[in-house]
């Protein structure tokens, strides 16, 4: 709490905190629910924490949160942000709901789910981005230099392969797009959240998004949602397979990153460590790169 208020004072002024506690949100930055009252009356916010070093990572979201709405991108309200010298904080609305993901095993919640991500895909034109030309950046530049050279075989293979596929885009790009991420209102509208956007190939959002139903062992959400993008989309059918190893490769330079959640224990380290091995076999199987054994 005491890394919180800071941030809710910088926004609102003196107001009375009446309950706080934190938000589950994975291995993503710290979230925070809040029950203010505010000279206008109650008012229940979340903050979403960056810690010094992540100062990137809030800027391009609170740049979204401003923006699409614009756009009938369904996103939160954004309440205000605030600047410090530790960390920097998101205050947006506190929204009522249940995650998509409670829903999409019922009839019609997935078609949903597919034409939400179509809409997203804004071809990049048609975006009020300040400097979106630094955003159109070439597929191997999301990954760090030190990466590039761990895992050069398989980059080389993506690259010889993607020669062969028709560019699609650029297009606007959530980048972490799934069911957990949607939220659903009572009457029924979505709203998505965790903007870590950028703009390239909509088969990077297509590719991560089966990755994630995947890895949540539901493989057969996974086909239903590349069937239902490809049946809006039929181009993002061709070389998608490229995309999902690019969707293997950034979950292991995420694995291998610093958190934002602070140390990580032992444990954690061991199911990191299983999950990289797991993710090296998934790469061969499409490549038939052996990871582990150089490249």
């Amino acid at each position: 709490m005491k890394e919180v208020f800071p941030h809710i004072q910088q926004v609102f002024g003196e107001v009375k905190v009446l309950e706080s506690s934190p938000f589950p949100s994975g291995m993503a930055f710290p979230i925070h629910r809040l029950k203010l009252r505010t000279p206008e009356g109650p008012l229940d916010v979340v903050v979403k924490l960056y810690p010094a070093g992540f100062q990137a990572a809030f800027e391009r979201e609170a740049r979204a949160l401003q923006t699409l709405p614009v756009h009938q991108v369904p996103v939160p309200e954004l309440l205000g942000t605030s600047e410090l010298a530790d960390s920097s904080a998101l205050v947006m609305e506190w929204i009522e709901g249940c995650p998509l993901m409670d829903l999409l095993d019922q009839e019609g919640w997935m078609q949903r789910f597919v034409e939400q991500l179509v809409q997203i895909h804004l071809p990049v034109e048609t975006l009020q981005l300040q400097n979106r030309s630094e955003h159109a950046e070439r597929w191997h530049s999301r990954f760090e230099n030190g990466f590039q050279s761990q895992y050069a075989g398989v980059l080389a293979w993506v690259e010889q392969h993607l020669q062969d596929a028709a560019a699609l885009g650029p297009v606007l790009l959530h980048q972490d797009y799934h069911p957990w991420n949607v939220l659903v209102r009572p009457a029924g509208g979505l709203v998505v959240l965790d903007w870590d956007w950028s703009v390239g190939d909509p088969r990077e959002d297509v590719a991560w998004t089966r990755f994630i139903l995947q890895k949540a062992s539901r493989p057969e959400l996974a086909e239903d949602f590349t069937q239902g993008y490809c049946a809006l989309v039929p181009e993002a059918r061709d070389h998608l397979e490229v995309f999902d190893v690019l969707a293997h490769l950034r979950w292991l330079q995420m694995l291998d990153r610093p958190s934002a959640r602070g140390p990580i224990t032992e444990e954690i380290r061991q199911w990191i460590e299983h999950l990289k091995a797991e993710t090296h076999q998934l790469i061969q199987t499409i490549t038939g790169i052996s990871v582990t054994q150089g490249n």
